[in-house]
């Protein structure tokens, strides 16, 4: 089978008013939060395609719902290649979504969130080049909250995805561990934070004061007409 080389690949949901981000809802309103929902998917996707231009990458994005694809395909157009999910648990569909990459051909895979809108380019250029340069097994970047924002593997481990407390500061501690027990060399990102309720929407405008006025263009538009 041909080597396609890496796939990174985006997991996201359409931004829907009233199911979008509501946890920023009930502070900012549900057409705020899906406004912003959508930014973030936007700032995400810049950045992903800016880094599979100069890297041996090729883009995805895995959405749910499955009738969602013609909202996503407004948001990420081509090149990115459209995959839908029809597993309920979180794990089971980024374990799904890098079996069938790594079925595809690809060399590795790469599964990175959608609400980090200033993520910067040169966390995902490590990422990618850390996978192929066979640097490590797995790759992680581990969230402030003690999750995990980006996932890549060379090889399926449905043991690092299966029963996992999600949305706990466990998350990642749990991971690491389980790479350890399933004999994987594990190399770690930079740490970095996501965007999901007041708090961190309060820092991100925080951060984007002191940020060049080209990163998270979008996310900016959208905050301009939110009342902080």
């Amino acid at each position: 089978m041909q080597n396609k080389g890496i796939a990174i690949c985006v997991m996201c949901k359409p931004p829907r008013v009233g199911i979008s981000k509501t946890r920023l809802a009930a502070e900012i309103g549900a057409q705020n939060a899906a406004s912003l929902a959508a930014a973030f998917l936007l700032d995400v996707a810049a950045v992903v395609l800016e880094a599979v231009a100069t890297n041996s990458a090729q883009p995805y994005a895995f959405f749910t719902p499955p009738d969602a694809r013609d909202e996503i395909r407004g948001l990420m157009p081509e090149p990115w290649t459209l995959l839908a999910v029809r597993e309920a648990d979180v794990g089971a569909t980024m374990h799904s979504a890098i079996c069938t990459l790594l079925q595809d051909g690809h060399s590795g895979v790469i599964i990175i969130g959608a609400d980090l809108p200033t993520v910067p380019l040169s966390i995902i250029t490590q990422a990618i080049q850390m996978l192929v340069a066979l640097e490590a097994d797995a790759i992680i970047g581990p969230s402030e909250d003690g999750g995990y924002y980006l996932i890549g593997l060379k090889a399926p481990c449905s043991a690092l995805f299966g029963e996992m407390p999600w949305s706990t500061p466990d998350v990642f501690g749990i991971t690491v561990e389980r790479a350890q027990a399933a004999g994987l060399s594990l190399k770690r990102l930079p740490v970095w934070h996501d965007v999901d309720d007041a708090a961190s929407l309060a820092r991100l405008r925080e951060e984007l004061a002191s940020t060049p006025p080209d990163c998270a263009a979008h996310t900016r538009r959208a905050l301009a007409g939110i009342s902080a």
